[in-house]
């Protein structure tokens, strides 16, 4: 659970410097008909789909972008149009179902000598689409800070401020608090918890308040503190799958959450719990966050927020809440492809695959961002036409791969999940949703390598671990 997020190139940069990018190859989608309006293989005729394009790389300027080239392959990976989107943001194109489209983003400012190419394809496309590629905005622009006087709990030692986007502490009752955008409601109002902890840490109150922002202002906050009430989370014959879970129980308003702390649980026996404080009396509903370790040797982890009504008291989590665990991306130059393999666990609506690399002789990064079906084993990259051959693999140095599966409580399956574009890659989606909600993840991460390449051999990955 988070109080901030990272943009989304941020989030999967990061993640891509901890990962890296064989096995045998399949299509996403089966080949289709013509784009002449013939039947595909599956009997269904071509028609149009659209894609909405964002500014993804700078979240200080996320509206639609124009002129952005659209490149549309059909399900055989041949190009079957190459469009640029208008002042809306949009692009379409006559598709076969099974099809790619494959936008190319404007360059982000980055230091001078630095090149990078940022690639986002969506796969598995059907006629009427219309997805869209945005940046969720969280926190928002620094509005400024303010300075709250709180009430004093004859039990406290420690004291903090919740602002939603943001939150401090301090050893008196006097705390400053970072405000940003989007925290502040009509208005102006700001939603806050004030929170009391003895010297063990221990949350002994608790009160809400609620206050007009004003940047640099110095106010009191009157309030009556409320003891806490507990929360428990059990994991119910979950010890053969996870070794441990990181347990943040909180509340929320609106898009909000106010987390209190965590805790980590070592699964063992049959049942194991977490209980953790919560604000008595605070929110619209109350949000549970875990991350969840396997005690197999798995090259990645999962994670879930869910959102339960504000008078839910405990929440139960069994081998059915969790998704498939996956096996680290591998990279074959062969057929320029990644792929990976998925053990137990229920289906998710949507995967997103991150792959990257360094050319040897230019020095550029490049970063290919995919929207996949949650049934694919492998995506190829496509092949790029040569007036974009900057963008396109040529003679990487080391090639990095990131895998995520999602399932969203708010999604029905691919044909929802690829027309929201990243949106789901984060969990905050579930606190967009009114309560009952979730959303899972679970994530692999490659190893860096290298690829080899044998005339009348396969291509052989060479592992270099940093």
């Amino acid at each position: 659970m988070r109080s901030t997020h990272p943009t989304l190139l941020g989030a999967w940069l990061a993640a891509l410097a901890l990962a890296g990018g064989c096995g045998d190859v399949q299509k996403i989608a089966p080949d289709g008909g013509g784009s002449d309006g013939s039947p595909t293989a599956d009997g269904s005729a071509p028609g149009t789909a659209t894609v909405e394009v964002h500014n993804l790389l700078d979240p200080t300027n996320s509206g639609p972008l124009e002129d952005v080239p659209v490149l549309f392959f059909g399900p055989d990976g041949e190009l079957s149009a190459e469009e640029a989107t208008g002042a809306d943001g949009r692009a379409s194109a006559t598709v076969e179902p099974g099809s790619t489209a494959v936008v190319l983003m404007p360059l982000p400012s980055f230091p001078a000598g630095i090149a990078q190419n940022f690639n986002f394809a969506i796969a598995g496309m059907q006629p009427g689409d219309e997805i869209v590629l945005s940046e969720e905005q969280v926190q928002g622009a620094f509005l400024g800070s303010m300075t709250f006087t709180l009430e004093v709990h004859p039990a406290a030692v420690d004291y903090e401020i919740h602002g939603g986007c943001s939150r401090s502490g301090t050893n008196g009752n006097v705390v400053s608090l970072n405000v940003y955008s989007g925290c502040v409601g009509a208005d102006d109002r700001l939603d806050l918890l004030a929170v009391a902890r003895d010297n063990t840490g221990a949350i002994v109150g608790t009160y809400a308040a609620e206050t007009t922002f004003a940047a640099g202002a110095e106010v009191p906050l009157p309030g009556t503190w409320l003891a806490p009430d507990t929360f428990t989370v059990r994991f119910a014959g979950l010890a053969s799958q996870l070794k441990t879970a990181e347990v943040r129980v909180g509340s929320a308003i609106d898009a909000q959450p106010f987390a209190l702390g965590s805790s980590d649980v070592l699964l063992k026996g049959a049942e194991s719990t977490a209980t953790q404080s919560v604000a008595a009396g605070f929110g619209d509903s109350r949000v549970v966050g875990l991350g969840l370790y396997p005690a197999q040797v798995y090259s990645g982890e999962q994670d879930q927020l869910i959102r339960v009504a504000p008078d839910q008291s405990e929440v139960e989590i069994t081998s059915d809440d969790l998704l498939p665990w996956y096996t680290a991306p591998i990279y074959s130059s062969a057929d320029r492809s990644v792929s990976w393999a998925a053990t137990g666990g229920s289906e998710p609506d949507v995967l997103f695959v991150a792959v990257s690399w360094t050319e040897k002789v230019s020095g550029a990064s490049s970063y290919w961002y995919f929207i996949a079906p949650p049934d694919a084993s492998s995506i190829a990259l496509p092949d790029l036409p040569e007036a974009y051959d900057a963008r396109d693999l040529q003679n990487p140095s080391e090639i990095q791969g990131v895998l995520w599966a999602v399932d969203l409580s708010s999604l029905d399956g691919y044909d929802d999940a690829r027309q929201v574009g990243f949106d789901p890659f984060y969990e905050r989606p579930a606190m967009r949703l009114p309560a009952p909600a979730y959303s899972r993840r679970s994530t692999s991460y490659g190893i860096t390598l290298r690829t080899i390449d044998r005339p009348g051999a396969p291509s052989l990955p060479v592992e270099v671990r940093r």
